[in-house]
C-alpha cells in the first residue's frame, strides 16, 4: 500500500520482490501519426488518489539521448556524477534521479562541450551551474522536466535534497582539486580544474 503507483509482490514462484506498477499505453494523435516510440505515453495509477496520471518516459528519453549526443556524452557524465555522490551521501541524499536528470538538462550546450581530454573542466561548469539553480529563486522555479509534464522544484522538500547534492559535489571538487595540487588551498579550485593535467 506504500507508495501509490507500485504494488509489491513476493512468494510463490517468485524468488525475490517484485515491484508491478499498474499501467496502460496511451497513444497519442503523434504516435498515430508518427509511429515514433517518443510520441507514446503511459498512464499509471496512482493508488492513493485513485487516479490515472500521465507519464512521457518515451519522450524524456528521447530528449535527453539527443542533448547528450550533441554534446559527445558530456550530459551522461554529468549526470551518472551526480547519482553517484547521491547514493554515496550518508545518509543518501533526497533528490531523485529522475530530477538529477532534469537539472543536468538544463545546462546549455556551451557549458556541456568541453575540449577532448579536459573532462575535469565538467565539474567546475556544473558546480556553477548548480549555483545559478540555488541562487536564483525564479529562473528555479521555472525549470520543468524535459519533457516539460511537470516542474522540477514542486515541492518545497526537494530544495533541501538539492542543497545537499550540491555540497556533495564541492566537497568532492574541493579534495580532487587537493589532490591535484598541494596549493589548492590558495588557488581557486576552478582554475585547478580548467588547466590540463600533464601526466
Amino acid at each position: 500500500d506504500s507508495p501509490g503507483k507500485a504494488i509489491t509482490l513476493s512468494g510463490g514462484s517468485l524468488e525475490r520482490f517484485v515491484d508491478v506498477i499498474p499501467s496502460h499505453w496511451h497513444d497519442t494523435k503523434e504516435y498515430r501519426e508518427s509511429r515514433l516510440k517518443m510520441h507514446r505515453e503511459i498512464f499509471v495509477l496512482d493508488s492513493k488518489i485513485n487516479i490515472r496520471v500521465n507519464n512521457k518516459p518515451f519522450l524524456h528519453m528521447a530528449l535527453v539521448d539527443a542533448k547528450c549526443n550533441s554534446v559527445r556524452g558530456s550530459l551522461r557524465k554529468v549526470v551518472r556524477l551526480l547519482k553517484n555522490l547521491k547514493y554515496d551521501a550518508s545518509p543518501e541524499v533526497q533528490f531523485t534521479s529522475y530530477d538529477i536528470v532534469a537539472v543536468c538538462y538544463h545546462m546549455s550546450v556551451e557549458e556541456l562541450s568541453i575540449p577532448f581530454g579536459l573532462d575535469l573542466m565538467l565539474l567546475d561548469r556544473l558546480q556553477k551551474h548548480l549555483d545559478f539553480i540555488a541562487r536564483n529563486d525564479s529562473y528555479r522555479n521555472a525549470l520543468s522536466v524535459p519533457d516539460r509534464s511537470r516542474k522540477i522544484f514542486d515541492k518545497l522538500e526537494k530544495l533541501n535534497g538539492f542543497i545537499r547534492l550540491k555540497q556533495e559535489l564541492e566537497t568532492l571538487i574541493r579534495d580532487l582539486a587537493r589532490e591535484l595540487n598541494p596549493l589548492a588551498d590558495y588557488i581557486s579550485p576552478d582554475k585547478i580544474l580548467n588547466t590540463p593535467v600533464i601526466l
